[in-house]
């Protein structure tokens, strides 16, 4: 996951959810290439999946950070 650039890191840290990156960019090429081959075909949808990447802020007031930091 890529994370803002910022000299400051936000406390509580901040829970979020991930793209899969390299699988989107996967899927593109492989889209991109079966439309080249057949332009007139249906266009086909896909989804994908994110992770929550679990932090801090879903923590009880109190309570101990998770674990880890990615859960699916």
């Amino acid at each position: 996951m890529r994370r803002l650039a910022d000299h400051r890191d936000p406390f509580p840290a901040l829970a979020c959810v991930a793209q899969p990156l390299e699988e989107v960019g996967q899927q593109c090429v492989r889209l991109l290439l079966a439309r080249i081959a057949a332009p007139d075909a249906a266009p086909e949808r896909l989804l994908l999946e994110p992770s929550l990447v679990v932090r801090d802020s879903v923590c009880a007031p109190g309570g101990d950070a998770p674990e880890t930091d990615l859960v699916k």
